[in-house]
């Protein structure tokens, strides 16, 4: 699983229920999860999702802002 894991945390944030990301965070921890949203900078995460996982994963406020002002960015949110 280790091979996959960043693909299998980022389809679950993306896509997953709460019952799946609890189960997520059981799995890998906070801090995994964590580090691949900052190595993703919160590509295909939807607005609202990021703006909750920012909270819950305690990621920067400025780097969020400024992943979701990126012009490449808002075409997806569209």
């Amino acid at each position: 699983m280790d091979k996959h894991k960043e693909f299998i945390i980022h389809k679950v944030l993306c896509c997953g229920t709460l019952s799946d990301i609890r189960e997520l965070r059981d799995l890998f921890g906070d801090k995994e999860i964590r580090e691949v949203i900052l190595k993703s900078k919160g590509r295909g995460i939807e607005k609202r999702r990021l703006r909750f996982f920012e909270t819950i994963f305690d990621l920067p406020h400025e780097d969020v802002d400024r992943w979701l002002a990126d012009p490449l960015r808002k075409i997806w949110d569209r």
